[in-house]
Formats: C-alpha cells, sequence, structure tokens
C-alpha cells in the first residue's frame, strides 16, 4: 500500500486519503489474522487487529481520521472507497459466524469498528456475554 498524497486539516485532526496505490491488503490478511472475535474474546482479537492496521497503516479508516473524501473528487473518493471495502472484508472476516451479525447495518469499515467496540468492549457486556454462554 502505497500513499501519493496526504492531506491533513489541522483544526480537525482528520486526514483525507487523495490518491491509493498498490495491492489490496486482504491477500494477507487472513494468514496474519488467526484469531476470530467471539461474544468472550474482544481485547485478545483487537490485541490481534490493531497492529495490523496499524502496520497497514488502516487504522485511521477504522478511527475515523481517513475521511471518505467528497464525491467530486473522483479518482480519491473511488480509492478510498476500494480501500474502505477491502478493510470491511478483513473486519468481517476477523469474526465468528456468531458475531457477524452484529455488523449487518454497517456500511463502512468504521462503523464496523464503532459496532464491534460498543457491543464487546465493555467489561460488563463481555462478563453478561459470558455469563449467558456459560448457561
Amino acid at each position: 500500500l502505497t500513499m501519493t498524497s496526504l492531506s491533513t486539516s489541522s483544526t480537525s485532526e482528520t486526514t483525507t486519503l487523495s490518491t491509493l496505490t498498490g495491492p489490496p491488503v486482504t491477500h494477507s490478511a487472513h494468514h496474519l489474522l488467526s484469531l476470530k472475535l467471539n461474544e468472550t474474546n474482544y481485547l485478545s482479537w483487537r490485541t490481534q487487529i490493531v497492529p495490523f492496521l496499524r502496520g497497514q497503516q488502516l487504522f485511521g479508516y477504522v478511527d475515523g481520521t481517513i475521511v471518505c473524501p467528497l464525491p467530486t473528487d473522483v479518482e480519491a473518493y473511488n480509492n478510498w472507497k476500494q480501500q474502505n471495502n477491502n478493510l470491511m472484508s478483513i473486519l468481517v472476516g476477523s469474526l465468528s459466524a456468531e458475531v457477524i451479525p452484529t455488523v449487518h447495518q454497517a456500511s463502512t469499515s468504521k462503523q464496523i469498528w464503532d459496532t464491534l467496540q460498543e457491543a464487546y468492549a465493555s467489561p460488563s457486556n463481555t462478563h453478561i456475554l459470558s455469563l449467558h454462554l456459560a448457561l
């Protein structure tokens, strides 16, 4: 993955990707992300996936610092959409069958990330889910 142009807004701390080139990262993700998220292992899953996303320079998509360009910048918009779809594929591919329905409504990688964080990051939610599974 190569970024050829990157602009940052100093007021909002967001980044807009102008041009992305290079092969999609999805081809190697399944080898590096062996742990699938289930109802009880969010912290372990997150520990695995965050360094991968940072290493691929993709974490900005899920934390919101790489924002979608305006559709009027056709090339940048199309590149962003392609990379976002690749990342959505990586994220969904790292989920267990039981967790996938949680993100059915998400249309961006950030929405997937936020949904998973909201559903599984809370220790009380994790505890409740583990008790439910134990019953």
